[in-house]
Parts: C-alpha cells; sequence; structure tokens
C-alpha cells in the first residue's frame, strides 16, 4: 500500500514538472528527444531526412514564435488589416506565439512516433534523396540529380540563408522589376549592375519580372495615364509603345549580364497571374 502510495506521488510530481514547463521548454525536450532517435536511427542505416526536417522546422519556429511573442503590437496591426480577424486582432495577435508552439509540439510529437516504428522495424520507407540544388542540371526538358528525375520544391521568397536553404529548397534567381531603369536613356540603376556582376552562378532558378512599379519618368515621356492602376500585377498601359521601349531596356540591360548562369536555367518567368485592367471602371 505504501508503495502504491509513493508510486502515485511519483506521477503526480511528474505531472506537475511536465505542465510548469514552458511550451517552449516542451518542445526543445521533444527536439532534444528526436535528435536521439535520429543518431540510433542513422546507426542502424535507416534514412532520416524527414526527420531532420522536422527538427529544422521545429527550431525556426520556435524562433518565429518568440519573434511574435515581442512583436504583439506589430501582429496586432498586421492582423486589423484582415476582415476576418480585424474585431479582435489584439486577441489573436496574443494567441499566435502559443500556437506556432503547440503545433511544433504535435508535429515532434508525430516524428517521434514514426521513428520509433522505424527503429522498431514496424515500419518502412524508401530513403529520400537530399538535393543538391546547385548540381541539378536540365536535360531534355526535364531536372536531373546522380541521374534521376527529381522534383524540386520551395518556399518561395525567403532569405538565402542556411538555415532556410539547407532543407526547405534553395530556389535560386533574380528578381527584375521596371522601376530598375532610371531614365528615357534606358539606364540600369547601378546597385543592381553591381549585384548582377558580383552574383555567382548559383543553383537552379528562374528570373522574375514584375510590372507593378512603373519608374516616374515614364509619364513625361510616354504620356499622363501610362501608370494605371496600383493594386494589380500589371500597373502601366500594356498598348502604349512605351510598355515595348520600357521592357527593352530593362531587359537589354540586365539578360546578358545573366545569360548562361545556372540560376536562370528555368527561364524567364515573363509575367506573375496575367492580367489586364483598365484605369477606370466602365460598368
Amino acid at each position: 500500500m505504501k508503495f502504491k502510495s509513493v508510486l502515485i506521488a511519483f506521477f503526480l510530481l511528474n505531472g506537475l514538472l511536465i505542465n510548469a514547463q514552458t511550451l517552449e521548454q516542451q518542445a526543445r525536450t521533444k527536439i532534444t528527444t528526436l535528435n536521439s532517435l535520429i543518431t540510433q536511427a542513422e546507426n542502424d542505416n535507416i534514412d532520416v531526412l524527414k526527420e531532420k526536417l522536422t527538427v529544422r522546422t521545429s527550431e525556426i519556429f520556435l524562433d518565429y514564435a518568440n519573434w511574435d511573442e515581442a512583436n504583439i503590437t506589430m501582429n496586432t496591426d498586421l492582423f486589423a488589416m484582415v476582415n476576418r480577424y480585424k474585431e479582435n486582432a489584439s486577441e489573436m495577435a496574443n494567441l499566435l506565439p502559443n500556437f506556432e508552439r503547440n503545433d511544433v509540439i504535435k508535429m515532434l510529437d508525430d516524428a517521434i512516433a514514426y521513428i520509433n516504428l522505424l527503429i522498431q522495424k514496424k515500419a518502412f520507407r524508401k530513403p529520400i534523396p537530399k538535393i543538391n540544388w546547385e548540381e541539378v542540371t536540365h536535360e531534355n526538358d526535364q531536372l536531373m540529380f546522380n541521374g534521376n528525375p527529381v522534383f524540386l520544391s520551395d518556399y518561395t521568397w525567403k532569405p538565402g540563408i542556411s538555415q532556410l536553404t539547407e532543407y526547405h529548397g534553395n530556389l535560386d534567381g533574380f528578381f527584375l522589376t521596371s522601376n530598375m531603369v532610371t531614365d528615357k536613356n534606358g539606364t540600369i540603376k547601378s546597385n543592381i549592375i553591381s549585384d548582377l556582376n558580383a552574383k555567382p552562378n548559383g543553383s537552379m532558378g528562374f528570373v522574375f519580372l514584375n510590372h507593378k512599379n512603373v519608374p516616374n519618368w515614364t509619364e513625361t515621356e510616354y504620356g499622363t495615364g501610362f501608370e494605371m492602376r496600383t493594386d494589380t500585377f500589371t500597373g502601366y498601359d500594356i498598348d502604349n509603345p512605351g510598355a515595348q521601349e520600357m521592357q527593352s531596356f530593362l531587359l537589354g540591360g540586365t539578360v546578358p549580364l545573366m545569360a548562361g548562369k545556372k540560376y536562370t536555367q528555368l527561364g524567364y518567368m515573363l509575367v506573375n497571374e496575367p492580367h489586364f485592367f483598365y484605369t477606370y471602371k466602365w460598368w
């Protein structure tokens, strides 16, 4: 009877300790557990790329959660810009950090459960190749890596730092926009020329053309009304002859500096979500 009492007291104390931990501490503990299991699985020659991805994703979002907790006011303002949340923007901003931490914990629990199945030989999966984007080649309309076709997936527009590119895609490329042309003579901004001259061959990627930012000089050269709506992806009159000249300046001044580079091998995306509107509503 005494032993049962001690046992119950132990479990109650253990439960209290778990509850006393912050959500971040719980997540960090689970990351340590998962890393230990990753080492064990690697020693058994089990592929653990997914679990390493899970660890990295967890670390990133725990950092994001801490940032969100330190920037409640800014996030409140951002939530207030969305119709669905504007009435309870402050509440949502305060909930966000722990929402992220709870999801990280769920993800880690799932990964820990599955890697245990792999270690116990109760589940099996084929190894997942870790793709080096710098070694991917474009052959006969296929992307190849180590002699096999691959499908490249990436979270685009993220900072190009190793913390984010090691497991979450390493798409390369360059961003072009009309306001890089500084005058009617077609002069390209000096910092853009410097960036292109300094940019290495890079990894597989494409060039993105943006059509929102129209340079101020075009209103004088191409006439009032050349710049149209600013709330669409194309912000100028594509029927105006100046549109072709402006783009000729942009492409003529930059493409020769990018030709043959790895980061252009997926091509040039001439327009994103192409659609064109009149300056005024006619209905």
